[in-house]
């Protein structure tokens, strides 16, 4: 088999795209003797000859088609399929589309099955969400921790969350001055101490939309919210998550509890494994008001700016009720598509065990709710996405879980954008490339690739071998060794540079040394830990954080480390290197704080470990 080299020799670095095509030329040899009809010569033509056959009722060989045809799902090569114009004129005209769609939709009230649904869904929601309870709400609330409007994600920390002017809409500065700030007294002298009152907020009435990747044919659509809006939607998003887990739905093991339910479903045949097309932007505010109690429904639309600023700097008024980027969008997808599943199973009236399930728009039920569910959510203005969802045969897929008939046949997926990198990058590149295809496969399984992608490594080394890992390092530090994944042999075959030091194995590896930005505002970082503190000793809704109303043991814990915060924030001029802990007595020295950030570069390291693989 010839493949092209990826290595530019005028500017000395390596081609993504080239290694890409020869990976998938290896995975077919691998896999089917090179008999295929794949033609490799550009991004187009190895799209366009991959067609989707998922016939295989063999879960092996069903599994190998899935990789074939997913392995460049996320992969964008630099000459693509759709250019980033493209995909970015392509996402709006969705966007808008769907818009028109449901600002014409009207939910029949004269549909009596549709209306017991609807009265049933109610019903479990307020079951569920019990009242509203302004204290929980506000024990709840913590800042956002990507961009928010006038903070880039460049930038984004704690230190710049509560720094002034903090931006909000009318509805959210309102509640941050004359409820939040009222209930936080440490935050409220924070705050009024940076400025004049004029100059403490920016109030927004719109919020600017923007564009990630999702697969090489489609974008992400994410709005970042408002500083204060961040803070008020993340509380509300944690509340409903806590009244969800006391109904036996926990969102932090949800994941967990689909993949069981997608491995039982393909085999049993009895579940139905459910997905979504643009299932957040389909939650309208009709929907919100028809099956949510009336104080939650008010609360949560405090939290939400209809006004959205499109990239092509279009504003629309949304009839959406919140998009991805409010913090209480996730746990509300879940909470309502729970309902009205819940809604269904008791006016179609269905006795004995009937599963469901939901983690966002992922969603898992009987398959007796199906035909009720594939005419009610239309009605809904909710959309099914017929390719992912399975209702018969073998195939199951929830949550990124993929089973036949009980076996996992889940592909590993390329993930980047086409490109030269630097032979430091490359060699990360390969390393990721290798870790991903040996967690789905044995290494007898594709040998010609493994050993393809290892050739590579070793050129982009300069002849060096590739660095082995223990199998706890991450992908990107070298190729992990271990028996159950057929890699224990390339100790014999290289110099792993494995060396016995004072009882402890050290290891050569490949390490991202992230960039970092010095942090010079130390207040909010010190009330944000004071307030964690606080939690501990403050029996919850007995006394505001920095309250006077507390017990003397927890005022005197305020006290000190108010005092030790204050003095910790001083300019450094001021302060010793060497100095002592005024709560524990003990010799500390100060050091410079950083925010991580992204990006970074490669370094070859010593790592530590206590056993040979």
């Amino acid at each position: 088999m010839s493949v092209r080299q990826t290595i530019n020799r005028v500017t000395d670095k390596y081609s993504t795209d080239i290694a890409a095509r020869n990976m998938l030329r290896c995975l077919v040899d691998d896999f089917f003797d090179g008999s295929s009809s794949i033609v490799y010569s550009n991004a187009t033509t190895i799209r366009s000859t991959i067609v989707s056959s998922y016939t295989a009722l063999d879960p092996y060989l069903r599994k190998k088609q899935i990789q074939i045809e997913e392995l460049f799902k996320k992969y964008k090569f630099e000459k693509d399929l759709y250019s980033q114009e493209d995909l970015i004129r392509m996402s709006i005209e969705k966007f808008m589309d769907n818009q028109n769609r449901i600002a014409t939709l009207v939910i029949p009230d004269d549909d009596h099955f549709l209306n017991d649904v609807i009265g049933y869904a109610r019903g479990w929601i307020d079951n569920v969400l019990k009242d509203f309870d302004t204290l929980e709400h506000l024990e709840e609330c913590y800042w956002a921790k990507k961009a928010s409007v006038g903070i880039p994600s460049a930038k984004a920390s704690i230190g710049e969350r509560m720094t002034v002017p903090l931006s909000g809409s009318r509805d959210h500065i309102e509640w941050f001055r004359h409820i939040y700030l009222r209930w936080h007294h440490t935050m409220d002298s924070h705050i009024r101490g940076q400025a004049d009152d004029h100059s403490l907020y920016v109030e927004c009435d719109s919020l600017n939309a923007s564009l990630v990747d999702k697969t090489f044919k489609s974008l992400r659509m994410i709005v970042p919210n408002t500083t204060i809006g961040g803070l008020y939607s993340n509380g509300l998003g944690k509340v409903i998550e806590n009244r969800l887990a006391r109904a036996g739905y926990d969102i932090k093991n949800l994941q967990q509890v689909h993949g069981i339910l997608a491995r039982e479903g393909s085999v049993t045949n009895k579940l139905v494994t459910a997905d979504q097309s643009l299932a957040s932007d389909n939650i309208t505010v009709e929907l919100v008001n028809l099956l949510l109690p009336f104080r939650w429904a008010r609360a949560l639309s405090k939290g939400r700016i209809s006004k959205i600023v499109l990239p092509d700097m279009t504003t629309v008024d949304s009839k959406t009720f919140s998009t991805m980027g409010i913090g209480f969008t996730f746990p509300l997808q879940t909470l309502l598509f729970l309902g009205v599943l819940h809604g269904i199973r008791l006016s179609a009236n269905i006795r004995g065990k009937c599963t469901i399930s939901a983690y966002g728009d992922d969603l898992i039920y009987d398959h007796r709710l199906h035909r009720h569910v594939v005419r009610v959510f239309p009605m809904l203005g909710l959309v099914l996405n017929e390719d992912k969802t399975f209702a018969c045969g073998p195939f199951r897929e929830s949550c990124g879980q993929d089973f036949v008939r009980g076996f996992d046949v889940r592909p590993f997926q390329l993930k980047g954008s086409g490109g030269y990198l630097s032979p430091r990058r490359y060699e990360a590149f390969l390393y990721k490339a290798i870790n991903g295809l040996l967690r789905r496969w044995h290494y007898s399984e594709v040998r010609f690739t493994i050993e393809y992608l290892m050739n590579q490594v070793i050129i982009s080394r300069g002849g060096k071998p590739p660095l082995l890992i223990p199998s706890d390092y991450g992908d990107s530090c070298g190729i992990r060794c271990a028996c159950d994944l057929g890699t224990d042999f390339l100790f014999r075959r290289f110099d792993h540079g494995w060396r016995l030091v004072r009882g402890l194995i050290t290891f050569p590896y490949l390490r991202l040394i992230p960039k970092y930005v010095k942090e010079t505002n130390h207040g909010p970082y010190a009330i944000n830990r004071l307030y964690e503190l606080e939690k501990l000793h403050r029996i919850p809704g007995a006394s505001a954080p920095g309250s006077l109303d507390g017990p003397s043991h927890y005022l005197s814990l305020v006290h000190d480390l108010s005092c030790t915060f204050e003095w910790i924030a001083r300019s450094k001029a001021e302060q010793p290197r060497n100095y002592r802990s005024k709560l524990t007595g003990r010799r500390l020295i100060l050091k410079d704080p950083f925010l991580l950030k992204e990006g970074g570069r490669f370094k070859e390291e010593l790592g530590v470990t206590v056993a040979w693989p």
